[in-house]
């Protein structure tokens, strides 16, 4: 299977590419980029977390759910109310993605502390 992907494969999307084969050993993996940040959110919803990950109004990213511009999971995501899990990967048309790490907790507000980490 392999020396047919490296023969016929010769575009992804719209860039071209050049495939080799190579042993397992000689494989390198890029490492990810990306920044944790911990901030805090009114809800789990994926209409707060979007906006909080991706410093937009919640509004806003009302209105990039609405329009099915997210997806959770790989699977888009049309309901603002849907609550998001520990772990879930967000992602949003035009902006990247997401992920949320943890969640830390409540703070003296009745806020939820998260972690979210921002792929660059």
């Amino acid at each position: 299977m392999a020396e047919y992907i490296a023969a016929n494969l010769e575009s992804v999307g719209r860039n071209t590419v050049k495939t080799t084969m190579c042993d397992t050993g000689e494989a390198v993996l890029l490492p990810i980029k990306a920044e944790d940040k911990r901030m805090t959110v009114s809800s789990l919803r994926i209409d707060s977390l979007v906006g909080a990950a991706f410093n937009l109004s919640r509004s806003r990213a009302q209105a990039l759910v609405e329009s099915e511009k997210t997806a959770v999971n790989w699977i888009t995501c049309t309901d603002t109310s849907k609550n998001i899990a520990e772990g879930s990967i967000i992602s949003v048309r035009g902006f990247g993605r997401a992920q949320l790490l943890e969640i830390c907790g409540t703070t003296k507000k009745d806020r939820i502390a998260v972690v979210i980490r921002k792929f660059i």
